[in-house]
């Protein structure tokens, strides 16, 4: 029975070290609800306890997807607000802070090496960590093309390559601000999708618009 009052899931979140692969469904309800209680946390915010019942989603089961992605965003999301500032409010010490990015970087590295055959889930890491290297940590691009590179190949329909080229040709625009790599994989785009969807479609425009530009 899904818990229905605080003290279910803190009760719960006591006994979270009893918790089998057959409880990931509730580890995930725990984890949302201890998300949007943070100031239970110690220290209030820092989102310690949601992370910790998703590390354990880990332990049980190494290919949860999702459960790497949760946390990489609640440590990003921690660190920076909504307009990709530096949070400074929040009552933690700003050294511990600090290494969240790279614990979000960490996460998602070790999510790849136990899913790296996956055909979602390096587009999924690749998508988290796009908008904190592009606003924040230039020295992680080579961890997030990889990211699109892998997904690329483990794509398993020629409509998933398409998405995923259309993707890397924004990356390179966006962070790199490299146009010809960005023609490139709009190139593939249209080449994988066949102009049947609506990206590979519209990397066609772009590459049109490049030509006229």
């Amino acid at each position: 029975m899904p818990a229905d009052t605080a003290g279910d899931y803190l009760d719960q979140y006591a006994d979270l070290e009893s918790a089998t692969i057959a409880d990931i469904d509730r580890l995930y309800e725990l984890s949302g609800w201890l998300q949007h209680h943070n100031y239970l946390d110690n220290p209030p915010r820092s989102m310690t306890m949601p992370i910790r019942v998703l590390e354990k989603i880990i332990q049980l089961d190494p290919n949860e997807e999702y459960a790497y992605e949760s946390i990489a965003i609640l440590l990003f999301s921690t660190w920076v607000d909504g307009n990709r500032t530096p949070v400074s409010d929040i009552p933690i010490s700003p050294a511990y802070v600090k290494e969240y990015p790279k614990r979000a970087f960490l996460i998602l590295a070790e999510g790849m090496v136990k899913n790296w055959d996956s055909p979602t889930y390096p587009l999924m890491a690749a998508k988290t960590c796009h908008p904190y290297v592009l606003h924040h940590f230039k020295e992680y691009r080579v961890f997030v093309q990889n990211m699109f590179q892998l997904s690329f190949v483990n794509s398993e329909t020629d409509a998933q390559q398409a998405f995923v080229a259309h993707q890397f040709a924004h990356y390179y625009l966006q962070v790199e601000n490299n146009r010809r790599l960005a023609a490139y994989w709009f190139r593939v785009s249209v080449q994988t999708g066949k102009l049947k969807d609506k990206y590979s479609l519209d990397a066609w425009i772009k590459l049109k618009s490049f030509k006229e530009a």
